[in-house]
């Protein structure tokens, strides 16, 4: 009996990593690196280069000329879901001009310090119906790299 579960459990294991690889072999991700991004602190202030000619001011608490972390963090949310709901359409062979999101944040009430939620509101020039339109949504989320990187919910709305 115990040569018979043996047997099952390797044909198990070899099944499932077949099964494994087919699937690796069919989505084929193309490996990217990003930055490196200089961070540097002098008097009270962040810059970022990101380029040569590419220079971010931050502060904290936000001042008329630089953003907060955090406000840089909803940027990149809110301008890699408005990528990437536009790839989505174009993907889905949809016409939808424009695209708006307005991104916010909520800090979570408990330790560490973070931000809890964000909820991105997307504005579509010429809007689909409404099933398309939840689908549009769900596809651009889906490949949004840094709303996908983050360890919090981020919510998306029609405006």
């Amino acid at each position: 009996m115990q040569a018979a579960v043996n047997i099952q459990s390797h044909l198990q294991s070899t099944l499932s990593s077949r099964y494994r690889l087919e699937i690796m072999m069919a989505i084929k991700l193309k490996p990217k690196t990003y930055g490196p991004l200089v961070a540097r602190l002098d008097s009270g202030r962040v810059t970022v280069q990101s380029a040569p000619e590419q220079v971010l001011a931050i502060s904290s608490p936000p001042g008329d000329d630089a953003a907060s972390p955090v406000e840089i963090l909803l940027a990149a949310v809110g301008s890699c879901l408005a990528i990437s709901i536009a790839m989505a359409a174009e993907q889905m062979k949809l016409e939808v001009g424009r695209v708006d999101v307005s991104a916010s944040g909520t800090r979570a009430l408990d330790l560490p310090h973070r931000v809890g939620q964000i909820e991105a509101f997307v504005t579509l020039e010429s809007i689909p119906d409404e099933d398309t339109a939840k689908q549009l949504l769900k596809r651009g989320k889906e490949l949004c790299t840094v709303s996908n990187s983050l360890n919090v919910p981020v919510e998306l709305s029609l405006a």
